[in-house]
């Protein structure tokens, strides 16, 4: 239950920040973790990013980061060498996030 009030908590700073601007009537039970943990990555600041910590997994986070967040690079460059660097433990997170956003365009070219 303590997870499920972290991410309420989540939810209202988010709003707060205006992060679900393009939401039509956004409530809580409408939002998927998918874009409760993306938005909270590219919008909430490295304190509240700590309920994420909380709430989520490591792994379910890094795979939200990789596949919703890490692609919109360079708009949002800071922040994902930011969460590469303090989140995910990522040496090189320069090397990383460019080797993982050419392996992203790779894939679409297909």
């Amino acid at each position: 239950m303590k997870a499920e009030n972290h991410k309420h908590k989540l939810f209202n700073l988010l709003i707060k920040n205006g992060a679900f601007w393009s939401f039509k009537n956004v409530e809580f039970k409408n939002v998927s973790d998918v874009d409760l943990v993306a938005n909270a990555l590219l919008y909430l600041n490295q304190n509240e990013i700590e309920l994420l910590i909380k709430s989520y997994s490591k792994s379910f986070l890094k795979k939200v980061w990789l596949e919703k967040v890490i692609i919109q690079d360079p708009y949002f460059h800071k922040r994902n060498v930011e969460s590469a660097k303090k989140l995910f433990a990522i040496k090189n997170p320069e090397r990383y996030i460019t080797l993982r956003i050419n392996k992203y365009y790779r894939q679409l070219a297909q």
